[in-house]
């Protein structure tokens, strides 16, 4: 390239007057996270396995996790040496059947070495351990680890098709309700146990002698509660057998009596529902106040004072997702003109469903959506509110509260590393039980009802209503709300969750 060198012209600039315009402050708008929206609530996955160090803040003291099964912090990057061996171990393992393997790692752990010794599985992983310089129950373990992370394909899962069957949707794994599990109920003609020792629960047995017993309880650490509440959700023990297990697991010594007296501080009441014997209308003189998890019932013969019917056991009433065939506990729905206040079906906080012979019904807005215009905008008390559209009176149907649906278990893991990052989210519906999917989850996925503030003075007011089966949370004007007024409810929170704001 060449360039022609001359002198050097400069462009001169008249004396032009500016107009000087000062640009005033423009607020920043306020933190934002990410969610995905969604109009409906989605069943959950537990995941209890640390997979990623959490953000927590520097300044917060560090919490001790106690309630997850197992962590993947701890493994490091495989090699491409050790990447290697692994895909050769995974084809040495294909060859086999999981069953022979198996077989193989049980004979090898009980000593019995020279049944096997000689098989073509034994033969083979022996050359393999040997060029790798380790042994044998090595490699099996090593197996056993990974077939324990493998999900199982549904069509050879042999109780696939009944765990993974939604009896709401009528379809195979239903990602709004998710399977029902429950554990197969003991037999009624089946007699009580004898006393295991001296120090057996059945000799406190009496409601006078528990309530003398109760200084007696034990104080368990979290990592043995944590053991004593697996067993307690996987096994249907009764005490005797509970406290056999849990000596196990521990390595403690805890007593049959002592172990007894834990179960019952940890029981929770359930409400009681006194049924009529021959109409499976509500009763009239019953105030309910709160449901309970439904879990469909499945037996043979009616419901009415069948202990096998976890229906009745629950005292609640059957639901369409029931397998019974001779049901005289369903509820059989209401006939108003309008469900008002005196409708049946609001009193015992349930929406109306097909089943109800109603003309003109207006207790159906969960379940047919009519959420009132609402929008999103700064908020005046912090960070992002709801605002709504249009004036609302006292009662009106605003906007249901989604999300994730979780069990209370996952929630207390979440809940963990949400309260360190001021989330509040979490919105329980029922505390039954630990493996219950009775909570809601607004961190990820929501609608824009997880904008809503908190507030004494709160114009909205939450409420569980069953729909279909399921407990759903709406919130309902609790006063004469006004255009473009924000919208607030009470989070009722308790004297440890204060500080935790959004």
């Amino acid at each position: 390239v060449f360039v022609e060198k001359g002198p050097v012209h400069l462009e001169e600039f008249s004396n032009q007057k500016f107009m000087k315009v000062v640009i005033p402050q423009i607020e920043p708008q306020p933190p934002y996270r990410y969610f995905v929206s969604s109009r409906i609530n989605i069943s959950g996955t537990d995941d209890p396995v640390l997979r990623f160090v959490p953000f927590i803040n520097s300044e917060e003291n560090y919490t001790t996790i106690t309630n997850y099964d197992d962590t993947l912090l701890t493994e490091k990057p495989l090699t491409q040496e050790e990447a290697i061996k692994n895909m050769a171990l995974k084809k040495v393992f294909s060859k086999f059947s999981d069953a022979t393997l198996y077989r193989l790692k049980c004979n090898i752990a009980d000593g019995k070495i020279n049944e096997v010794k000689d098989t073509r599985e034994y033969i083979t992983l022996q050359n393999v351990a040997q060029h790798l310089k380790t042994r044998v129950i090595k490699l099996l373990e090593k197996w056993e680890k990974d077939f324990d992370r493998n999900a199982r394909p549904l069509y050879i899962d042999q109780d696939s098709f009944n765990a993974y069957f939604c009896n709401v949707c009528l379809i195979f794994d239903c990602n709004v309700h998710g399977a029902y599990t429950k554990r197969m109920p003991r037999s009624a003609n089946e007699e009580p146990p004898s006393k295991c020792s001296d120090e057996c629960y059945q000799s406190i047995a009496t409601p006078e002698a528990i309530k003398n017993a109760q200084n007696d309880t034990p104080v368990l650490t979290n990592k043995y509660l944590y053991v004593y509440q697996k067993i307690r959700k996987n096994f249907n023990f009764n005490c005797c057998e509970l406290t056999r297990a849990f000596n196990f697991f521990s390595s403690l010594n805890l007593s049959c009596k002592s172990i007894f007296l834990l179960s019952e501080k940890n029981k929770i009441n359930q409400r009681k529902l006194t049924y009529k014997e021959k109409t499976t209308a509500a009763p009239s003189n019953y105030n309910i106040k709160y449901f309970e998890l439904h879990s469909p019932c499945d037996h043979p013969g009616s419901c009415q004072k069948n202990k096998n019917c976890t229906c009745y056991t629950n005292k609640i009433f059957c639901e369409e997702s029931c397998f019974c065939v001779k049901c005289d506990l369903v509820f059989t729905g209401c006939k108003c003109r309008k469900c008002g206040k005196s409708c049946p079906c609001r009193k015992y906080s349930r929406e109306c469903t097909d089943e109800c012979k109603c003309t003109r019904c207006m207790n159906n807005d969960l379940q047919n959506m009519k959420e009132r215009p609402t929008y999103v905008a700064p908020s005046t008390v912090d960070g992002y509110g709801l605002f709504t559209v249009d004036d609302l009176s006292k009662d009106d149907f605003v906007i249901e509260y989604v999300g994730e649906i979780i069990t209370n278990e996952e929630a207390e893991r979440r809940g963990l590393f949400y309260e360190k990052r001021k989330l509040s989210y979490l919105f329980d519906l029922s505390n039954l039980s630990d493996c219950t999917k009775e909570t809601i989850d607004a961190t990820k996925i929501a609608n824009k009802a997880r904008f809503i503030n908190h507030s004494k003075k709160a114009n909205l007011i939450a409420k569980t209503v069953q729909v279909a089966g399921r407990k759903r949370i709406g919130f309902y004007a609790q006063k004469t709300i006004r255009r473009n007024e924000e919208l607030f409810f009470d989070y009722r929170y308790k004297d440890e969750q204060k500080k935790i704001t959004r």
